[in-house]
């Protein structure tokens, strides 16, 4: 293979890397955010929580986007449910954070996502080599290159992800601890018997 002019720094640029691990992470990140939204709202009705904290008036008096568009989801998915009937009248003041929070968590990461998308486009449609020729006599060495615009988006969607474990495991450990009605570890006999409590896998060393 014959490199041509510029082609060899297209090639080794840090900047296309950033790019393509920015590609991979909207996608995947999407993906947890979609699962979150329907987990949270299997675990509440585990948890025998209510919907009215994913009410839209009260999202409409603090109006995050990302917050609205997963209290809707909340609401839809759990609107007309038999279990969350089952107990409309129960004694409970309030859930517990992971349960009631879930529009401002999982919305605050959705905006992390929404940004980190919305600059992946750009990025992806942009020049980004050195130096940028626009005609015979108009060249320009800039700094088109730099991986900072990316960079720092993704740093943010990282922090924003991890925040999506963070509360998940929240609502795994409640799910297990034997409250709301719930066995302990999800079985009958605990003891011996682990259940259903998450446990770490550590690969073998060989």
């Amino acid at each position: 293979m014959t490199l041509g002019p510029k082609e060899g720094l297209a090639l080794i640029n840090g900047t296309q890397f950033i790019l393509s691990f920015a590609v991979s992470a909207v996608s995947r990140m999407h993906n947890i955010l979609e699962a979150a939204d329907l987990t949270g709202a299997l675990s509440l009705e585990g948890l025998m929580g209510t919907y009215k904290p994913f009410d839209p008036r009260l999202h409409a008096i603090r109006p995050y986007a990302g917050n609205q568009l997963v209290a809707h989801r909340l609401d839809t998915l759990l609107r007309g449910s038999g279990i969350m009937a089952a107990h409309v009248d129960c004694g409970r003041v309030q859930d517990p954070y992971s349960l009631r929070c879930m529009p401002q968590v999982h919305g605050a990461s959705r905006t992390a996502w929404k940004h980190l998308e919305e600059l992946t486009t750009i990025e992806l449609n942009a020049v980004t080599d050195n130096p940028i020729i626009f005609a015979a006599d108009d060249t320009i060495s800039g700094g088109n290159f730099h991986g900072q615009p990316m960079a720092l988006p993704l740093d943010y969607a990282t922090l924003a992800s991890a925040e999506i474990g963070n509360i998940s495991d929240r609502r795994c450990y409640m799910m297990i601890e034997g409250r709301f009605g719930l066995p302990k570890l999800l079985i009958e006999d605990a003891g011996l018997n682990s259940g259903f409590m998450i446990r770490s896998i550590r690969p073998q060393r060989s």
